[in-house]
């Protein structure tokens, strides 16, 4: 009997613990993130431009990580067939979310223009020619060289819209503000420039696994954003930030679990993320109780100042009673 020989798991098996990492590492801390975001903030443009961002991005990293660790040849020629079109709303998603908060809107004219240049890219993938073949010999899809050119072509366009954004609102920003668009922006920018060139790089020599290690820079560039946002006032998070943090943690820990091979480096892997997420917990907890406290602290500041003012009053009128 002759063995069928599945080229998806002959040859992606060696890079899965590292696609793996490089894919639901940042999907874990952008949906932290997002979920922060959009649970401690009202619902406003500026909250719901930043999750409709991450979400379409993380969007993106399970489409991508599909074709890395299925053995399914339709499954993987699917996904990738969509992959292209996601990242270009990605994208301009991230343009919407810079322009909400440089600006605090974004004009008719642009939304018409980020709409427009979705619909060549989705004409295409409805059409079924994002993909115009599979080589089955190395489990992989043979992409629209078209549909690959315009991708690059969005995403510099993308990168020029926000910073020519953060250009024409500089001058109406105070030094607080200068100096907090400055940070995002280049983080931003930072963000989704390594991004599409991996991506680039991958596609032009056809080493897909550049795009991996590409992806492992990208968890920073998430924290840089999250702290930049949050401690500049961006969203009010508050104390909050400090529990995201230490939800990163536990899940920068839980990731070296992709890599572990024997029961020995399990178990003390397994040890740690176990310590680690009641540290996590209890400091938590220690910020939620210092928080309430502070809410109370301020609630009774707030008292005694209107009883201060009541007393001012009442000996004011007392004076003038006696005069």
């Amino acid at each position: 009997m002759i063995d069928i020989i599945n080229t998806c798991q002959l040859t992606a098996q060696e890079v899965r613990p590292i696609a793996y990492y490089a894919h639901l590492v940042p999907f874990a801390i952008g949906f932290c993130i997002a979920l922060f975001v959009i649970s401690k903030n009202k619902i406003t443009a500026l909250t719901g431009s930043f999750f409709t961002f991450v979400l379409m991005f993380n969007l993106w990293l399970i489409g991508d990580l599909i074709p890395w660790v299925s053995n399914d040849y339709d499954l993987v020629n699917t996904a990738w067939q969509t992959l292209d079109f996601i990242n270009i709303v990605a994208f301009l998603s991230a343009v919407f979310f810079f322009d909400i908060y440089a600006t605090g809107r974004v004009t008719i004219k642009k939304k018409l223009f980020m709409l427009a240049l979705t619909l060549p890219a989705l004409f295409i993938v409805l059409k079924g020619g994002a993909i115009t073949g599979f080589f089955q010999p190395f489990c992989e899809s043979v992409e629209n060289t078209l549909l690959t050119n315009y991708k690059i072509f969005v995403e510099g366009i993308s990168l020029i819209m926000i910073a020519g954004t953060a250009f024409r609102a500089w001058h109406t920003f105070d030094s607080q503000r200068k100096k907090a668009t400055i940070i995002i922006c280049s983080s931003l920018i930072a963000f989704l420039a390594i991004f599409a060139t991996t991506e680039y790089w991958a596609t032009q020599f056809d080493i897909y696994e550049i795009s991996l290690y590409g992806l492992f820079a990208l968890p920073i560039f998430q924290l840089m954003i999250m702290l930049t946002t949050t401690q500049l006032g961006t969203f009010n998070l508050k104390s909050w930030n400090q529990q995201l943090l230490g939800f990163i943690l536990v899940i920068m820990i839980a990731s070296q679990l992709f890599f572990l091979k024997n029961t020995t480096d399990l178990t003390l892997n397994l040890f740690t993320l176990f310590i680690s997420f009641f540290l996590a917990y209890f400091l938590n907890k220690s910020i939620k109780n210092e928080m309430e406290n502070k809410k109370k602290l301020e609630e009774l500041t707030k008292t005694l100042q209107t009883s201060n003012e009541r007393l001012k009053e009442l000996d004011q009128q007392k004076s003038e009673f006696l005069s």
